[in-house]
């Protein structure tokens, strides 16, 4: 078993997500209206029943204090809000320790709730939302009848992603008590929910980011010997390649052949620090710094708003209510908000 240091640093990179990337998240048809607010997911603290959905005004980069979930449906979020994405006009909510997934209206009135499993994340195409389920399964919700189908994966899956007419699924095995990670993704036929093959990946592999007909996967190493690492899988072949010198925890897509990298590591003490880089998606390699992670300590995820040109990044200490920064692709910092919960780690644009 996992010692308690070690299951520590794992239960707080589990609250991480690891890019709520727009490009990632949907493949819904864009909207034409600008957006005018957002809402961010807090996820709370393990077993304190406290998580959240906040309300910001994107022209100000001001939050409303209030739960809107909450005030809208009279009960709490629950325990953990893992993932939040919004497809078509309906947001879809994984909460891992209430095991629910809440579909909503983008007011947050509860339209259905999945009752059952771990959702972990999403990604959605073609009518249909599929949720990792950390018992080992991907979960297809049919967004009409809300119907659910199934298909099996490796242990404790964590992202996935739709591309090419597959769904491509991390296998995390981040729960096996030998304290062994998993090297797996785990590809599926998306219309047969059929498994079609397994690719080897680097240690403890985590989250996707969609770009092009190629998929970026960050895997996260054993948070000791074994650093983060980024690889590159190429969706009409599925073959993965390794890009050196770049140990990412979290990213995110923006404008054609540019992505924004979040970094964290940690030293012999176990003090974290924070870096923030933009990434040249047609060499795949660093191009410089975004801003100094001096100036936004604590990051827990990075998304970039395709409309709007600009970088939302969520920040955590896990103590204290957590603040999202609004930057310019320039690195500056435009406006900084509390996000009215703990633990922000993901941001949906509403069009209104």
């Amino acid at each position: 078993m996992k010692n308690t240091l070690l299951f520590s640093i794992i239960t707080v990179f589990l609250l991480i997500l690891t890019a709520s990337c727009q490009k990632e998240k949907s493949e819904a048809e864009p909207q034409e209206q600008t957006e005018s607010v957002a809402l961010i997911l807090n996820s709370g603290n393990w077993e304190a029943n406290d998580a959240s959905i906040t309300l910001m005004d994107c022209k100000t980069g001001l939050v409303t204090p209030g739960d809107l979930f909450s005030s809208a449906n009279g009960i709490k979020l629950g325990d953990v809000a893992n993932d939040m994405i919004l497809y078509g006009s309906k947001l879809y909510i994984a909460v891992s320790m209430s095991s629910v997934i809440f579909v909503c209206d983008t007011e947050c009135n509860i339209i259905k709730a999945i009752q059952g499993g771990t959702p972990r994340h999403f990604c959605a195409h073609n009518g249909k939302v599929f949720a990792t389920m950390f018992e080992g399964h991907v979960a297809e919700i049919d967004t009409t009848s809300f119907t659910v189908r199934k298909a099996p994966t490796g242990p404790n899956p964590e992202g996935i992603a739709c591309s090419n007419g597959k769904l491509y699924v991390a296998d995390s095995f981040g729960y096996d008590p030998s304290g062994m990670y998993g090297t797996t993704v785990t590809v599926i036929d998306e219309a047969t929910l059929t498994p079609l093959k397994t690719l080897t990946v680097n240690n403890n592999p985590q989250s996707f980011h969609v770009c092009g007909h190629s998929l970026y996967l960050i895997s996260w190493g054993n948070y000791s010997d074994i650093p983060a690492r980024l690889q590159k899988i190429d969706t009409s072949t599925d073959e993965v390649t390794t890009i050196e010198g770049v140990t990412p925890t979290a990213m995110t897509i923006g404008e054609p052949g540019t992505a924004y990298i979040m970094s964290s590591t940690y030293d012999e003490n176990w003090n974290q620090t924070f870096n923030y880089s933009v990434f040249d998606t047609s060499t795949d390699t660093i191009r410089g710094e975004l801003i100094p992670g001096s100036k936004i300590p604590g990051g827990s995820f990075i998304s970039y708003d395709s409309p709007t040109k600009l970088i939302y990044i969520g920040t955590s200490d896990y103590v204290s209510e957590g603040d999202i920064y609004v930057l310019d692709t320039s690195g500056r910092i435009i406006s900084k908000s509390g996000t009215g919960g703990m633990n922000p780690v993901a941001i949906s644009f509403i069009k209104r």
